[in-house]
C-alpha cells in the first residue's frame, strides 16, 4: 500500500523529474531523496511494484537510466485513501487526504453505497462484525433488523 515515507519520496521525485524526459542517474536520485544508492534502488523498486513509476536502470557507470511516471501524487493519495476506506479505516483515509472531508465524502460515495454489477443493484454497507443470520426476529441491534 505504500508507507507515508514512500509517498513523500514519490512526491519529491515527481516534483523534480516529471517535466524532464531525459535520462536520470541513480546518484542524482539518491542525492534528491537523501539516501544511499542501495536504499534508492529499493525505494525505486517499491514504487515500481506499486505501479507508480516505470524504472529501467542502465548498466554501467555514468549511464542514464529511464524513469517514467505512471501516476501523479494526487492519484497515488486517492488510491491509498480508497484502499483504506475499503478496509474500514476512515480515520487513516482522512489523514491521507490532509483532513479534506469533502474528498473523503466523495470517495466514500464511490466505494460504498449503491452500484450496479452484472445487471443487479448492489448496496454496500460497512458493518464491523460478522452477520450470521439475517432474520429480523433474531437481530441483536436495530441496524441488523433494518438490513
Amino acid at each position: 500500500m505504500g508507507s507515508p515515507r514512500l509517498r513523500k519520496q514519490f512526491e519529491k521525485l515527481y516534483g523534480h523529474y516529471h517535466l524532464s524526459s531525459e535520462g536520470v542517474q541513480i546518484d542524482d536520485i539518491a542525492d534528491l531523496l537523501c539516501c544511499t544508492r542501495r536504499n534508492t534502488r529499493m525505494v525505486l523498486k517499491k514504487m515500481s511494484e506499486e505501479k507508480w513509476i516505470d524504472w529501467i536502470p542502465a548498466v554501467g557507470r555514468g549511464k542514464s537510466s529511464v524513469l517514467e511516471f505512471l501516476s501523479t501524487p494526487d492519484t497515488v493519495y486517492l488510491s491509498v485513501a480508497r484502499r483504506n476506506i475499503e478496509e474500514g479505516k476512515l480515520d487513516v483515509a482522512l489523514d491521507i487526504l490532509d483532513g479534506n472531508q469533502d474528498a473523503l465524502l466523495d470517495l466514500i460515495h464511490k466505494v460504498l453505497g449503491v452500484s450496479h454489477e452484472k445487471g443487479k443493484q448492489v448496496v454496500k454497507l460497512p458493518y464491523y462484525r460478522q452477520l450470521n443470520l439475517l432474520k429480523p426476529s433474531l437481530a441483536i441491534r436495530r441496524s441488523e433488523s433494518s438490513i
